[in-house]
């Protein structure tokens, strides 16, 4: 059996750290969805570093679009703006947990 290292475990399985907030998306219309995760990466960089679950409605079918693409790309573009150190979509597909860095 080969030897994982607890990062590559980790990154295998998901990171098991909880979250320290939840932002409650699943009743917003994307606009408004959009707006929220604006404030939220605007306070990226004070405080402290956090985990914040990012949750909107699932995909159903002949639901329409979720917000899943609209948020992952923002996201992404936070990250690589340094906003965001990192970010992966939960496991049931019905949002993403974001790790923002805080300041100094």
């Amino acid at each position: 059996m080969p030897f994982l290292s607890e990062d590559e475990l980790r990154r295998l399985t998901g990171d098991p750290t909880p979250v320290d907030e939840v932002l409650d998306l699943v009743d917003q219309e994307r606009e408004a969805a959009l707006l929220m995760v604006e404030s939220l990466l605007a306070g990226a960089r004070s405080g402290k570093p956090r985990r914040v679950a990012i949750r909107f409605a699932p995909a159903v079918a002949g639901g329409g679009e979720t917000l899943f693409l609209p948020l992952g790309r923002r996201i992404l573009e936070a990250r690589k703006r340094g906003l965001v150190v990192r970010f992966a979509p939960l496991p049931n597909g019905d949002g993403f947990v974001a790790t923002l860095p805080g300041g100094a």
